[in-house]
């Protein structure tokens, strides 16, 4: 049950549970969260921004720390996507200690740079916002190698702070237990290992010039260029 729970937390989670919670945490802090301070985050963006954490099973606290960015990150960007990566950042510390092993080090994998850069040309503007833009062929055949190489279990992927959600929204459903962090997100407090990058497919050349997009061209020299 208590499984359950945490899984769906996002989706339990109401704007007016999250009002309560900043009332109790003005309450306790009234000078570190003055009234014009907190009436400046809109409640709607905090909720998204909040559901967000919870969606890839960060807990919502310190909360005053997470409600300080907040509140922060409302002045500079207004987008629930850029304020939920800001508010992730500055818990760089406690994500990194929560998926790292017993003996305190946090194992990652990287993308190889050729196949990060490729990805990164293929995002786009879309009409809800910024998109990974990948027709299914190129989706299956990223997919393929990801699994192969995260399927144990206990390594999170690490890419660039751009791609992070989109990768995270592309891999849930197949590895739901995946973390994908952003290289902003590791703390120097948490020691590494990390892992051979996982290279791009010889299949999947993603074609990103003159916003043509990607496609499959099933090309050995495009994988042989220098990396």
């Amino acid at each position: 049950a208590t499984y359950l729970v945490e899984r769906h937390a996002h989706e339990i989670l109401s704007r007016e549970e999250v009002q309560i919670m900043i009332n109790h945490a003005r309450e306790a802090a009234p000078n570190a969260f003055s009234a014009a301070a907190v009436d400046h985050l809109p409640l709607s963006l905090a909720h998204q921004v909040l559901q967000g954490l919870l969606r890839e099973g960060v807990p919502l606290r310190p909360f005053d720390r997470i409600l300080e960015k907040l509140i922060d990150g409302a002045h500079r960007v207004a987008d629930a996507p850029g304020l939920l990566a800001l508010v992730r950042q500055s818990l760089a510390h406690p994500i990194c200690v929560r998926l790292a092993g017993p003996d305190g080090v946090l194992v990652v994998r990287g993308l190889a740079p050729a196949l990060e850069a490729d990805l990164l040309g293929c995002i786009a503007s879309g009409p809800f916002g910024a998109e990974l833009v990948l027709g299914q062929q190129e989706r299956q055949a990223l997919l393929v190698p990801v699994i192969a190489a995260c399927r144990a279990g206990g390594v999170a992927l690490v890419v660039a702070p751009a791609l992070r959600p989109h990768l995270q929204a592309l891999l849930a459903p197949e590895l739901p237990g995946l973390h994908v962090l952003s290289d902003r997100e590791l703390h120097p407090a948490v020691p590494l290992r990390r892992l051979a990058p996982v290279i791009r497919p010889l299949a999947l050349t993603l074609d990103v010039r003159a916003g043509t997009g990607p496609r499959v061209q099933g090309s050995k020299e495009e994988e042989a260029r220098p990396r």
